[in-house]
């Protein structure tokens, strides 16, 4: 690990070789590290703002006709939303991710870069249903280093998706829960069990039965908030992962 800076309460901050130091944030790390308090936290997300454009941020809001592919990262373990015919934009902000190393006042560096505040990758473990929502409306403009072999245009969040549970939870209905899905609202969002029931025009109890067995997983297929199921509803993912 090297030395990078330290904490404005004067912690120190090591890189490793698996960290997430973007190039374009390196020059100015040392004056980010500057305007971070640790107060001793044992993990620490801080969001600084110059009040000054410091440079591009490289994650950009998406929308109708942007040009979408996904790909894998160095050092990623799944794949990332990007956009194929957009441009970094001004940021005045950085953000950081420091994780203590279990000394006092020594920290190590998760990420750095120019921009605001991002959700988690869906595929990471620490995904939640807000990271769904982030990257739905997010990507990183096309340009970055990917590992070859891996671009695609398909969305890979298959397996978290309410997508993955079909119709041989219903076979007296011949028809897969996933393509009766598809038939509604195109925006994505957050819906409970009786609402996705109301939805599939199926009884709860086949959703509470799905549950129960197993053939709908947590983290797989739903999350839990304030320990009650919550399914991402998004038909147009969906549709591709039908067909993927």
């Amino acid at each position: 690990m090297n030395f990078i800076g330290k904490t404005a309460d004067g912690a120190v901050v090591m890189n490793r070789n698996e960290s997430h130091l973007h190039e374009e944030i390196s020059p100015i790390i040392h004056d980010v590290l500057l305007r971070v308090h640790t107060h001793a936290r044992p993990f620490i997300e801080a969001e600084v703002d110059f009040g000054r454009v410091i440079g591009t941020s490289c994650c950009v809001s998406t929308g109708p006709g942007d040009q979408i592919i996904f790909a894998q990262r160095p050092n990623r373990k799944g794949l990332t939303r990007f956009v194929q015919n957009r441009e970094s934009e001004p940021s005045s902000r950085a953000m950081i991710v420091l994780k203590n190393t279990g000394r006092p006042k020594e920290y190590v560096l998760i990420t750095a870069f120019i921009g605001s505040k991002a959700e988690v990758e869906p595929w990471d473990q620490r995904a939640t249903p807000a990271s769904f929502q982030f990257w739905r409306t997010k990507a990183l403009v096309w340009g970055e280093p990917i590992i070859e072999g891996t671009a695609t245009t398909k969305c890979p969040w298959a397996s978290l998706e309410v997508a993955g549970a079909q119709a041989n939870l219903l076979p007296d209905q011949g028809t897969r829960i996933s393509e009766q899905m598809d038939k509604h609202s195109p925006e994505s969002e957050i819906i409970g069990e009786q609402e996705l029931a109301l939805r599939l025009k199926l009884d709860l109890k086949v959703i509470k039965k799905a549950i129960k067995s197993g053939q709908l997983r947590q983290g797989q297929h739903y999350f839990t908030i304030g320990g009650k199921p919550r399914f991402l509803w998004c038909p147009g993912l969906i549709t591709n992962l039908i067909n993927h």
